[in-house]
Order: C-alpha cells, then sequence, then structure tokens
C-alpha cells in the first residue's frame, strides 16, 4: 500500500538525510522543512502539505518536528503551545485520518547548561504531549 508521508518542521526536517526517508517506492514524500523555523512559521507549511492528499496513498503520515527555535529566540512557551494546539486543531479538521507524529521539541545540546532553556523545554515538551494526548495523535 501507497504512504504518503509529509515532513513538516525546522532544520531537523530540512537536513533529514535522503537515506532515511520511507521507502520512495512504495510512498510519495513530501519534504517542507525551513532552518530556524519556529513554530508559528511552521504551520503554514503544515497546513499546506495536509491539503495536498494524495488518492493513491492508502494512509497519510505528518512528521512535524518544531519547537526549538521558539526556545532558542525566547518566544513564550504558551504561545508556542497555543500555535501547536491551533495546528492540531486544524489537522483533525481537516485531515481526521492523518496520523501524526510529533518529533518536537527536541532537547539541543546548548540547553544542558542552560536552565532557563530546560525548563522552558521541559513545560514545552509536556504541553506538546498533552495536546497530542488531547487530539488523539
Amino acid at each position: 500500500d501507497a504512504v504518503q508521508v509529509l515532513l513538516v518542521g525546522d532544520s531537523d526536517i530540512e537536513r533529514w538525510p535522503p537515506a532515511l526517508w520511507p521507502c520512495v517506492e512504495t510512498s510519495s514524500v513530501s519534504i517542507s522543512g525551513q532552518s530556524g523555523a519556529t513554530v508559528e512559521q511552521v504551520v503554514p507549511y503544515a497546513e499546506a502539505a495536509i491539503s495536498q492528499k494524495v488518492e493513491s496513498a492508502s494512509r497519510s503520515v505528518l512528521v512535524f518536528c518544531a519547537g526549538g527555535n521558539d526556545i532558542s529566540k525566547g518566544i513564550d512557551v504558551d504561545e508556542s503551545s497555543k500555535t501547536f494546539e491551533g495546528l492540531l486543531n486544524t489537522v483533525m479538521d481537516r485531515r481526521p485520518d492523518l496520523h501524526v507524529i510529533v518529533l518536537g521539541p527536541k532537547f539541543e545540546p546548548w540547553m544542558e547548561d542552560d536552565r532557563d532553556a530546560r525548563r522552558a523545554y521541559i513545560t514545552m515538551s509536556e504541553r506538546f504531549h498533552r495536546e497530542c494526548k488531547i487530539h488523539r495523535v
């Protein structure tokens, strides 16, 4: 069965090695990664990606990775979490068939020595996780 894979996010998606993409013979892979992008900046790309349903695909998967740049730029965790929640609402409204995998925020090495960044990372991760549970993704 063909699978539609939508990879959307920050530089972690942008730099995803092609050798690690799903099997292209059986999948439709769409990549939209923007280096330095915040959650808010990634959302329009995610919305565009989810509107491109591949009819021949038996299932579709959105892989989302963002949040670390929000922390490094000092964006309020509440703001980023609300933006992420809005994206999940959009996904559920437009593509309830879409499976969602959230990879971010991910811990960055520079956060190890920055207590405030670690705290923001933990808080954002917990909120993203809570939203995923609420939306059942």
